[in-house]
């Protein structure tokens, strides 16, 4: 749908915000860690970015919620 009704977009954005926030994800897990073994499901978006000094991701979730990973693994979590 181009414009989908506004109730499934509340619900859908509702759903995502506390999917994000269920506990289990921890600093140092690996992103296979992060969707198999939490309530972290795989993100909407990521955000990746190859430097001299290794890989960043930011993955993004609804609601304000981001995972951030350095080299694999996870160094923060912001929601």
């Amino acid at each position: 749908w181009k414009n989908p009704p506004r109730r499934v977009q509340v619900e859908s954005r509702d759903n995502a915000a506390a999917q994000a926030k269920k506990p289990g994800a921890r600093i140092g897990m690996s992103p296979e860690q992060v969707t198999k073994e939490t309530g972290w499901r795989k993100p909407n978006h990521i955000n990746r970015t190859t430097a001299a000094y290794g890989v960043h991701e930011q993955w993004l979730y609804g609601g304000g919620n981001y995972l951030y990973f350095e080299n694999g693994r996870l160094t923060a979590i912001q929601n």
